[in-house]
């Protein structure tokens, strides 16, 4: 029998190796179609004949078909839960495509898209941010503004939407007044070298070498990086033409008997003095004191001692109405008008400190003219009711699009430039709140200065209401001062 059952699997090799791989459920069974021993009734060559017994007894044969009948009933199932399986497949290669697509759309297309302007910008200005345009500022201002108020970004990415509003603040606050203050410091610095021998570069004759000290070359590294940027921005333009002027006062210094270069720094001064945009006090005192060296006469007279006295007299004055005035109007506009004057009419010595002060003072007043962002606290709301807080361009009515009821102790910030309006809705306790449209009584802030109008206590006189109001810091508190 094994000797049998081993041929019988030796020839059906193949077909059963075949039918292994092709199918995962498979069986063999023996089956007998006779049941019985045959019986031997002779021998031929090489083998022996048999004949069937007298009772056909087949085994085996209910075997197969009864395992047929189960794979044919577990086949059913498992095609039922190959359909289910199906159709889960796909419902979860829908939904992970779905779950994905806003992803997708934010950090592949919305993100990038926001970071490739901050990126191009920054690269051309060399991570100089202080150097930053006013055009390229706002591009970058608007492309997070436009990125924070997407819908998906506003609902799925609650986190990156407040880092878009942090980031426009930043360079929302960013402006050129701190640039153009540094830039004057330079320009200052420079007109001291130059005007003061001592302080001059040394050549040497036998090495045919200009000899620069640590100052000289921290002061031209400086002036190289406030030299990026924009070519048309201001910061960039009074760079260009303080760096040519230490080029051709390198120049003379090198070769003093060189009429090519004594020529060309007069007529690049005069020039200037006459054409250059943005030319300041700071440039044309840098332009003299190079043609002072070169014995050129400069083409402006300094102010009379006389002059320079009066003018300082009245400097003292206006410092102290200043440093105790909380009155916007007067320290941002007024008293900045007559400081600009005092300082056209100061020259260096006696008024370069009052000069250096004014400058300070003016570069601070500069911020307060561009959109700037405050943080206002709402201190005290009596009875439980609620604010709405807007501001406006000057004359337009507010959208209340910003649906938020501002409670006591809530704080807010505001975008706020000179002359826009700012409009406050109060609602009471029990008042239908339409989010500012229809509150219980309403007051509109229009001076040039509506901010500071604001801070302190705001009177609802229809309702007899008081409402105290902060700004982080204090506004009035934190006006320029005169040092």
């Amino acid at each position: 029998w094994a000797s049998t059952v081993r041929n019988i699997l030796v020839k059906l090799r193949e077909f059963i190796r075949i039918v292994v791989v092709r199918t995962l459920d498979n069986q063999i069974f023996f089956v007998s179609s006779t049941g019985n021993t045959p019986e031997k009734i002779g021998v031929d060559v090489g083998r022996s004949i048999y004949t069937p017994p007298e009772k056909v007894n087949p085994c085996g044969v209910t075997e197969p078909f009864h395992w047929i009948l189960k794979s044919i009933v577990r086949s059913q199932r498992l095609n039922v839960l190959r359909r289910v399986s199906g159709f889960v497949a796909v419902a979860s290669i829908i939904w992970i495509f779905l779950y994905s697509l806003p992803f997708m759309i934010h950090f592949g297309g919305l993100l990038r898209s926001t970071y490739r302007v901050e990126d191009s910008v920054l690269e051309s200005v060399e991570g100089n941010i202080d150097v930053i345009s006013d055009a390229q500022k706002i591009d970058i201002v608007k492309a997070y503004k436009g990125y924070g108020k997407n819908f998906i970004v506003k609902k799925m990415f609650t986190e990156f939407h407040l880092t878009a509003g942090r980031m426009e603040d930043v360079y929302g606050g960013i402006n050129l007044v701190p640039a153009v203050a540094r830039l004057d410091s330079l320009i200052e610095n420079m007109t001291r070298v130059i005007s003061n021998p001592k302080q001059h570069p040394r050549y040497d004759q036998a090495l045919e070498t200009l000899i620069l000290t640590d100052s000289h070359k921290s002061l031209v590294a400086s002036l190289n990086k406030m030299h990026v940027g924009d070519k048309n921005d201001v910061v960039y333009l009074r760079s260009d033409r303080a760096l040519r002027y230490w080029d051709l006062f390198t120049r003379y210094i090198t070769n003093p008997a060189d009429s090519a270069t004594l020529e060309k720094i007069n007529q690049d001064v005069n020039f200037n003095n006459k054409n250059a945009p943005n030319y300041d006090e700071y440039e044309v005192e840098l332009g003299n004191a190079l043609l002072g060296v070169l014995n050129i006469k400069a083409p402006h007279a300094a102010p009379s001692l006389r002059s320079v006295r009066a003018n300082l007299d009245e400097y003292g004055q206006l410092k102290e109405q200043i440093n105790n005035s909380t009155d916007p109007a007067f320290v941002l506009k007024e008293a900045a008008k007559k400081l600009e004057e005092i300082r056209a009419n100061l020259s260096g010595g006696a008024g370069s400190d009052q000069a250096a002060a004014i400058g300070e003072f003016l570069a601070e007043v500069k911020q307060y003219e561009k959109e700037r962002t405050y943080t206002c606290v709402l201190q005290n709301i009596p009875d439980m009711g609620h604010l709405h807080v807007e501001v406006t361009e000057s004359g337009d009515s507010p959208s209340w699009s910003n649906e938020t009821q501002l409670l006591e102790g809530d704080e807010i910030r505001l975008k706020w430039k000179p002359g826009d309006d700012v409009h406050l809705a109060f609602d009471e306790l029990k008042h239908k709140c339409n989010w500012g449209n229809q509150p219980s009584d309403r007051v509109v802030f229009t001076d040039e200065y509506a901010l500071f109008e604001m801070e302190g206590k705001v009177v609802f006189s229809n309702i007899g209401k008081t409402v105290t109001i902060g700004f982080k810091g204090g506004l009035k508190e934190k006006l320029p001062k005169l040092k």
